[in-house]
């Protein structure tokens, strides 16, 4: 099933299963149920914005995700530390409509990526009610109190496109870039 990524992506695999047992209770057939599986792709048609992955030319492996909870960070995050690649890039931020803890909450659990860079990023198209660049410093503020290295966190980038190529800049075969996309896929 391509959406597990060889059974590393262990919360698709928990989808996978509750799909199949809500398939074959309302009685569709397991072939039918087998072709669906195996023909989800983690791709911008079957399903945008989750585990979307590319290889660039340099050998770096990219996953473009809106990921926008603690909770759906910390699945992916799961599944890349279950990945080969040794260095890890975060392409980090929040829209202004979240409360602050939510905020905070999100930059602890990239923390826990264990990246080499942090790129935080402003997303002036989704600030609501927010002033310029106070979300990324709220997320700079929490990274920072949970241990990592300020010299590891660059930024703000002044919007999602350039963090990206923020991100992906030098990026090599050892590398996976996490891209968390919110303004645009």
């Amino acid at each position: 099933m391509p959406c597990t990524f060889d059974g590393t992506a262990r919360h698709n695999v928990e989808n996978a299963l509750a799909a199949t047992l809500a398939a074959l209770a309302i009685g569709l057939p397991g072939d039918a149920i087998s072709r669906g599986l195996r023909s989800f792709r983690p791709s911008l048609k079957d399903n945008p914005g989750r585990m979307n992955t590319f290889r660039l030319p340099s050998g770096a492996t990219v996953v473009v995700d809106v990921a926008h909870t603690s909770d759906g960070l910390r699945r992916i995050i799961e599944t890349l530390h279950r990945w080969p690649q040794t260095r890890r890039t975060i392409l980090l931020g929040q829209t202004g409509d979240r409360p602050d803890a939510d905020i905070r909450g999100l930059a602890e659990e990239a923390a826990r990526l264990g990246a080499h860079k942090i790129i935080l990023k402003e997303m002036p198209t989704k600030l609501y009610d927010r002033r310029p660049m106070e979300v990324p410093a709220i997320m700079r503020e929490a990274l920072v109190a949970a241990g990592v290295e300020a010299a590891r966190i660059t930024g703000p980038s002044p919007d999602e496109e350039s963090g990206a190529r923020w991100a992906i800049q030098g990026a090599g075969r050892d590398d996976v870039v996490l891209l968390l996309c919110h303004e645009t896929l």
